[in-house]
């Protein structure tokens, strides 16, 4: 459970960098609402997945 969520939140943190670079968009409440948002999704998305796939 923990390594996935850490890889989705790796992943997630990765898309929302590489976001960032490209997007006009600068302001801090956008930042923290949407991209904190899909971070989230993403975060335990690969928690409930990383239980089933990453099993040894």
């Amino acid at each position: 459970m923990t390594s996935g969520a850490l890889a989705g939140l790796a992943v997630s943190g990765a898309a929302t960098a590489i976001y960032a670079l490209h997007c006009d968009e600068d302001a801090p409440l956008f930042f923290i609402l949407w991209c904190g948002l899909g971070m989230g999704l993403v975060t335990a998305a690969g928690a409930m997945a990383g239980r089933r796939l990453l099993r040894w």
